[in-house]
């Protein structure tokens, strides 16, 4: 009722059907791991991204203090000088 294939085994159409489904889910599972992976890749490059945007607006943030501080230092001299 079935075909022998090479070991000697009767092949029955189910055994061929279930090795076709079992094809197709590794299929997916290729898929949603790729996937899975593109994600990750993608969550790994916006954080470094943010993580460099952070650090320039730490640094922005740095200079932006230093001259308030220059600013109010010239101003206070100023004030000094005219008495």
């Amino acid at each position: 009722m079935g075909v022998r294939n090479d070991v000697g085994m009767v092949d029955t159409g189910l055994n061929i059907f279930q090795d076709t489904i079992t094809l197709f889910r590794n299929t997916n599972v290729e898929d949603v791991l790729n996937a899975r992976k593109l994600e990750r890749d993608s969550l790994r490059d916006e954080s470094q991204r943010k993580k460099e945007q952070d650090k320039l607006q730490r640094e922005r943030d740095k200079l932006a203090k230093q001259e308030r501080k220059e600013k109010e230092k010239k101003r206070t001299q100023r004030g000094e000088r005219k008495r």
